[in-house]
């Protein structure tokens, strides 16, 4: 009887991640870039949903913190959607390629 194994150990992707195979060979040159750009995006919206926190529970802000708060959850949003996209392809690396069988 075969052992199971999973798919990270195998490096190849599990069937419901083909659909984005396209996305991670696209981005494969860039992607030590695009996993330190997201994990920045992702530090500095969420620096600026606490610092908005800390500001208005001090001093009545929302004219000001409406728009900062969806630019900070937009960049937290953007920041986790780089750096899955940079570390799957990192997973997907098999000697320097992406597999494709």
């Amino acid at each position: 009887m075969a052992q199971y194994v999973p798919w990270y150990f195998k490096r190849s992707c599990p069937i419901f991640c083909w659909p984005c195979v396209p996305v991670y060979t696209g981005i494969w040159p860039g992607r030590k870039f695009l996993l330190i750009l997201g994990a920045v995006l992702f530090a500095i919206g969420l620096m600026m949903l606490l610092g908005l926190l800390l500001i208005c529970v001090a001093v009545e802000c929302s004219a000001v913190a409406s728009p900062l708060l969806i630019f900070a959850f937009l960049l937290i949003v953007l920041g986790i959607l780089f750096f899955h996209c940079g570390w799957a392809a990192h997973l997907l690396d098999y000697g320097g390629k992406v597999p494709d069988e």
